[in-house]
């Protein structure tokens, strides 16, 4: 292949992965969510690999009686405050995209705000934080990303 010729190749290679660099880092930050959620939901531990503190006695009981699990806190009863947590393209610039992980409405927001602060408890931290693990599964999924393309 002639120089001009791949050089034209490389420059539509930049255009098409420029072109699909905000859909492609949006289901990064869908993996990443899905990663977070399951450590959460199945393991109980925060992004530093520690268990939550545990359920009050009296809501431990209530969740037990309801028939839910109570030995970590997975922040799971409905579902819905999981199925409200959704990435969302907020900016895209030439050289970024900033996405903004958050639930979508107002009930789930003060359900995550509650979630920062447990009056009567220990503090239970920021519960859709990922964990140095999920970011660098995650960013080897990006690299593998951009290969595709070089």
């Amino acid at each position: 292949m002639e120089a001009r010729a791949w050089i034209e190749l490389q420059r539509g290679k930049l255009a098409q992965m420029a072109a699909n660099r905000p859909a492609e880092a949006l289901q990064l930050v869908n993996d990443l969510n899905a990663l977070v959620k399951l450590r959460v939901q199945t393991e109980g531990k925060d992004s530093q690999n520690k268990p939550f503190s545990p359920y009050s006695e009296g809501y431990a009981k209530r969740r037990a009686k309801a028939g839910f699990q109570i030995q970590y806190v997975d922040f799971t009863r409905s579902g819905r405050l999981w199925a409200n947590v959704q990435p969302v393209v907020i900016d895209v610039k030439e050289n970024s995209i900033t996405i903004q992980v958050s639930a979508r409405d107002a009930e789930n927001i003060q359900k995550l705000k509650g979630a920062l602060v447990q009056p009567k408890a220990s503090p239970r931290g920021q519960i859709i934080r990922p964990s140095r693990q999920e970011i660098d599964l995650v960013a080897g999924l990006n690299r593998n990303r951009i290969s595709k393309y070089i």
